[in-house]
């Protein structure tokens, strides 16, 4: 239902309102819905890099690397050894030269960590299958 003054048309007010109203609730809800798929926290990392650690030990139960020294009770993975950090995101791993052997691609959550862009197993001996594991990142692994 139409009002008209002259040329100009209106609709009732309580039509805009409603409008408003739901168009709001959608804005929260695709807002927060897209905070939760990202994945977008520091924490997400570290829990990536303590289950990327859990990987790597089975993998290598004799020569465990530096990266044994990760633990759950410090508050940033941003302080462990070959961790790189920008803007409290994890940016780069570094885990060359760390005896490493086995097969890495068995790991599939890199993709998790949203923010990383360098990814280093060089100088160890891993698998040679060659597929991506991270879109987008650098990875040495030679």
């Amino acid at each position: 239902m139409l009002f008209s003054v002259g040329c100009v048309q209106f609709l009732p007010f309580w039509i805009d309102l409603s409008l408003f109203y739901y168009g709001y609730q959608l804005f929260l809800f695709m807002y927060f819905a897209s905070q939760i798929v990202s994945g977008s926290s520091i924490e997400t990392d570290k829990q990536v890099l303590l289950q990327l650690k859990s990987y790597l030990i089975d993998q290598n139960k004799v020569n465990p690397g530096r990266y044994s020294a990760w633990n759950d009770s410090s508050s940033s993975p941003c302080d462990w050894p070959e961790i790189t950090c920008a803007r409290e995101r994890v940016t780069r791993i570094n885990l060359s030269n760390c005896n490493l052997s086995g097969n890495i691609y068995g790991f599939s959550n890199f993709s998790q960590l949203t923010q990383l862009d360098n990814l280093d197993f060089s100088q160890n001996t891993i698998g040679a299958e060659s597929r991506p594991i991270l879109a987008g990142a650098t990875i040495s692994s030679t």
